[in-house]
């Protein structure tokens, strides 16, 4: 089965309730997936996709999104 994780940063609530969403329609579709705040995401093995949520401001997303990004860049 595809793994695949909904990484999201949220400060508000909304970009964590369209993960969660998000999550819900692709475990309907068959695949193996689960919503985790971005910050929470340590390693990807066994991960066959990842999806990256966050709001911008100033023209940037959150810290936490793009840490993620950067620190998991090879995988």
């Amino acid at each position: 089965m595809t793994a695949v994780v909904v990484a999201y940063a949220s400060l508000h609530g909304s970009t964590a309730g369209l993960a969660g969403w998000l999550a819900d329609e692709l475990r309907a579709a068959g695949l193996d997936a689960q919503a985790v705040p971005a910050a929470h995401v340590t390693a990807l093995d066994g991960v066959d996709a990842v999806v990256v949520g966050s709001p911008v401001y100033m023209s940037r997303w959150t810290p936490e999104a793009s840490d993620l990004v950067h620190k998991h860049a090879e995988a």
